[in-house]
């Protein structure tokens, strides 16, 4: 889920690249020992590169927390894997270990994509069993619209805070 490249920054420094590329998270003696590996002798390293698609990662940002980050992220079930990316799209929490602490605060419905959807899940909760002539001049995108007012549709489903 996250993958970054470890560099060795006297060796940068010296026009020489020497890295390996990690994936989070690791057991912390597998993660010390590639870390050694790369390093040698030298004691810096920085992350020259990354590929996380819910958040940014800086070049010297510490690379036990981000194992730590991975390691919370591993452990959730897909489903409030996307409701974390969810929460993180919609800029309701600043980064993702308060996503991960108020996961209870939000509902994530990653089947809903539309307003449309929203409207109809929205009656189908309500119990409503609505005769055909009332359905057919229901304005579910209008109604989906107005729901949504205090929630987010995120590239992951609908989400909104509780």
């Amino acid at each position: 889920m996250i993958n970054v490249y470890i560099t060795n920054l006297a060796k940068y420094n010296e026009g020489e690249l020497v890295g390996q590329w990690i994936s989070l998270p690791l057991p912390l003696d597998e993660l010390e020992e590639i870390i050694d590996e790369i390093l040698g002798d030298d004691e810096e390293y920085f992350i020259s590169d990354y590929e996380c698609d819910f958040m940014t990662i800086d070049e010297y940002s510490d690379i036990y927390e981000l194992n730590e980050l991975a390691e919370r992220i591993d452990d959730l079930d897909e489903h409030d894997q996307k409701k974390v990316k969810a929460i993180l799209e919609w800029g309701a929490r600043k980064n993702v270990e308060e996503a991960i602490n108020d996961l209870d605060d939000f509902i994530f419905y990653e089947d809903i994509t539309s307003e449309k959807e929203l409207a109809e899940h929205f009656l189908d909760e309500m119990g409503f069993d609505l005769p055909q002539i009332i359905e057919v001049n229901i304005n579910y995108e209008g109604l989906g619209r107005d729901l949504a007012i205090n929630g987010f549709f995120s590239s992951y489903g609908y989400i909104e805070e509780c």
